[in-house]
């Protein structure tokens, strides 16, 4: 819902009415609606993901998890999406951190290269649990003993994709 009503409207505010932004203000806060456009596109229509508690798993139905992407790189384009979000906003932050630090005479004072370091080190952060899962994320290898457990087995019937990392409580390999 707020794809058709909430992030137009702010577009609409920040290309027509947001004069006294700073430039590179303004274009972070266009390039973060942007990427939370994205984002939600992805979770509303493209995947559809639903938590299957108490199993550490999901379950997707969307047009992306009906065959489209091999199961192991099925959630990729979401680790994508969620740090550059994240990212986003952080350059907003930093950026009016600056304006402000600038007139007052006892704020710490953050040069723009080590904004730029800290965005880029937070986004290295953050994507690194891109690569995690992509090593220690694998399927379940009792993937198809649980998926006859009747809580499951009525999810094989649809569509979508099951995403089963474990049986409850036993995490393959997330374990502590």
């Amino acid at each position: 819902t707020s794809l058709l009503t909430v992030h137009p409207t702010v577009f609409f505010v920040l290309l027509r009415h947001s004069s006294d932004y700073s430039r590179d203000i303004k274009w972070g806060y266009v390039a973060n609606q942007i990427v939370w456009l994205a984002h939600e596109f992805n979770e509303s229509f493209l995947y559809r993901i639903v938590n299957l508690c108490p199993y550490p798993g999901l379950y997707c139905e969307g047009p992306l998890c009906r065959g489209v992407l091999p199961s192991g790189l099925l959630l990729v384009p979401l680790f994508i999406a969620i740090p550059s979000v994240i990212v986003t906003f952080l350059f907003i932050a930093l950026r009016m951190y600056h304006y402000i630090s600038s007139h007052s005479e006892n704020a710490i004072k953050i040069s723009i290269r080590m904004q730029v370091i800290i965005i880029l080190s937070v986004f290295i952060i953050l994507s690194s649990n891109l690569i995690v899962h992509l090593y220690s994320g694998m399927l379940s290898r009792g993937n198809m003993e649980l998926t006859q457990k009747p809580e499951l087995s009525w999810l094989k019937h649809r569509a979508g994709s099951l995403l089963l990392f474990g049986s409850p409580g036993h995490n393959l390999y997330f374990t502590n």
